[in-house]
Parts: C-alpha cells; sequence; structure tokens
C-alpha cells in the first residue's frame, strides 16, 4: 500500500515542478506567473488570474512545468469581455490504490 506520507512527499515535488501558465488570447500567446500555487496534503491547486486587461477570447489554458512539459490543459474557450478579473482553477488529488 503507498503510504500517506509518500502520497504528500510526491504532492510536494510535482507542485515544485510547476513554473508557469501559458494561454492564447485574441490568437496572441501569453505567459504568466500563477497567481496562487499551493500543496496541501495530496491536493495542489493552481490558480491562475486573468487581469482586467486580458479581455477577448481566452483559449488552450496551460500549465506548464519547468522543464517545459504541459502537466495541465484546459481546452476549453473562454469568452472574457467584462474588464473585471477572472480566475482559472485547477485542483489535483494524489490518490493510491493497491493491484491484487
Amino acid at each position: 500500500m503507498i503510504t500517506l506520507d509518500a502520497l504528500i512527499k510526491w504532492t510536494k515535488l510535482i507542485k515544485d515542478t510547476l513554473d508557469r501558465a501559458k494561454f492564447v488570447i485574441d490568437g496572441v500567446e501569453v505567459e504568466r506567473s500563477f497567481f496562487k500555487l499551493e500543496a496541501s496534503g495530496t491536493k495542489i491547486t493552481v490558480l491562475v488570474y486573468l487581469t482586467d486587461t486580458d479581455i477577448g477570447k481566452v483559449e488552450d489554458l496551460e500549465v506548464i512545468a519547468a522543464d517545459g512539459t504541459v502537466l495541465i490543459r484546459k481546452p476549453d474557450t473562454i469568452i472574457k469581455d467584462q474588464t473585471e478579473g477572472y480566475i482559472v482553477g485547477f485542483i489535483l488529488e494524489l490518490t493510491g490504490s493497491e493491484i491484487g
């Protein structure tokens, strides 16, 4: 059985590899630091803040690791026409299971 301590350790290791967010807004690629990146227990919370100046069609939001690997992708389109901020969030949770 995978121990809780192992899951917590792997959660922190994964969190520490996350580097930035990338998305396309009206055809222009944008990179952004995370608004929030937190590991708690076996959960990782990633929040990306679209500012009040990010107005238009937001597509292909990705969470990128330090080595450039895309770890999370939101392929949906967000139409952001308000001049207020908007938060896109992801929660990853590690679980262990035993086979046999």
